[in-house]
């Protein structure tokens, strides 16, 4: 088994990989992906095991939502009197003449699971509009959010992902549980054919010639500029995360139902390779660098929501405290992530932000549960979510 290789020039000497925990789903047999949570039954899951840390190798000194704090258990380092300067502000970039926030953008009503751009002006997000039973895909013009129409009768996309905007892929799956990849070509959102492997929950590319998709029952599939091939990827886990560095450096993520084990695997640019670890559940993954990585779960022993990060050295992971399935991450770089979830009931949407030293609790108190995001820099970040929720986040 090859170590992690985010991990691999640090870890050499260790004898297990330490990496992230698998994604949250409910028992028995593959499901849908776990952002659709009326399908999540983690409550029964059973799992006890308090070891499994987001990285096994983790420090529990280091298991506040601020691993790097001093002796407080705060949730956030704002809470902190010692932290008297700019930079314990829920937003590092913010200042006193120019507060950064989340903001609630209207315009589209249906349930959101991803996003992704190319700039403050060209946006996608797509979901499942339940009222016409299609697939929910809207774009943000930098103006106004609009629903496109489209022809996906019984479809919910979990994943999109393009080079420009007039070459855009989403992903998702049919009400029947097939594989659902559509293409956009700047005018018309169509069908692609695709190996049959399931639904699909993730998406990403290195390049028009190397994207990646994973889903159901470890199913991964290549597009390499004109057809989609279907992978090994030596696993059965459901893989609901998927991030990379190249068409040679990739890595996906996700949880294996019947074992109630986290999954992870690594492409090297030849063969997909199951990655050794104990791992929690996980949701989703993103990074800079192989030494740079980051990923947002759930720990279903403890029922909260997780993140974990590798720097090259030090294996940090971090408990937040706070009820939540965490599903979609993001940075810019790495020293700016966010991260966000939604709470059991999908009323309650949870963001995060590192500001390159430590989590914050970031206060939003808009819209319902959240399942991605995606921005063009720190200062102007997307989030959406179930209900047509989508936040924006920057200068008011």
């Amino acid at each position: 088994m090859r170590t992690f290789p985010l991990f691999v020039t640090v870890l050499a000497a260790l004898t297990a990989a330490a990496v992230f925990a698998g994604a949250c789903s409910s028992s028995g047999g593959s499901q849908l992906p776990a952002r659709m949570a009326d399908d999540d039954d983690d409550d029964n899951d059973n799992d006890n095991d308090n070891d499994n840390d987001v990285f096994p190798d983790d420090d529990d000194d280091n298991d506040d939502v601020s691993p790097d704090d001093d002796d407080n258990d705060d949730q956030s380092p704002v809470d902190d009197d010692d932290n008297d300067d700019d930079n314990d502000d829920v937003s590092p970039a913010d200042d006193d003449s120019a507060p950064m926030a989340w903001t609630l953008m209207t315009g589209i009503s249906s349930d959101l699971y991803a996003v992704w751009g190319l700039s403050h002006s060209d946006v996608f997000a797509v979901g499942h509009d339940a009222g016409l039973n299609t697939a929910a895909i809207a774009h943000f013009d930098g103006s106004a959010w609009s629903a496109i129409s489209n022809a996906f009768t019984g479809v919910t996309l979990y994943g999109v992902w393009g080079f420009s905007d007039a070459d855009v892929f989403a992903v998702g799956a049919t009400d029947s549980g097939t594989d659902q990849i559509a293409s956009y070509d700047g005018s018309v959102w169509s069908p692609v054919g695709s190996p049959n492997m399931g639904w699909i929950g993730s998406i990403w590319g290195a390049s028009e010639s190397a994207v990646f998709a994973v889903g159901e029952a470890g199913g991964i599939v290549w597009n390499n500029g004109s057809v989609w091939n279907a992978m090994s990827s030596g696993v059965t886990a459901d893989l609901h995360g998927v991030w990379g560095f190249s068409a040679s450096d990739v890595y996906a993520v996700g949880y294996d139902n019947s074992t109630q084990a986290g999954a992870v695997v690594h492409y090297d640019g030849a063969t997909w390779t199951p990655v050794t670890g104990n791992y929690r559940e996980l949701y989703a993954v993103w990074g800079t660098a192989d030494t740079d990585l980051f990923a947002a779960g759930y720990d279903a022993a403890n029922d909260t929501g997780v993140i974990g990060h590798f720097n090259g050295s030090t294996l940090e992971s971090t408990d937040t405290s706070v009820a939540a399935w965490l599903v979609g991450i993001w940075g810019s770089p790495a020293d700016d992530v966010f991260v966000v979830g939604y709470d059991s009931t999908l009323a309650f949407g949870s963001i995060f932000q590192y500001n390159a030293a430590s989590w914050s609790l970031m206060p939003d108190g808009l819209g319902s549960g959240l399942n991605g995001v995606w921005g063009s820099s720190a200062s102007d970040v997307f989030a959406v979510g179930y209900n047509g929720t989508i936040l924006h986040y920057g200068q008011p």
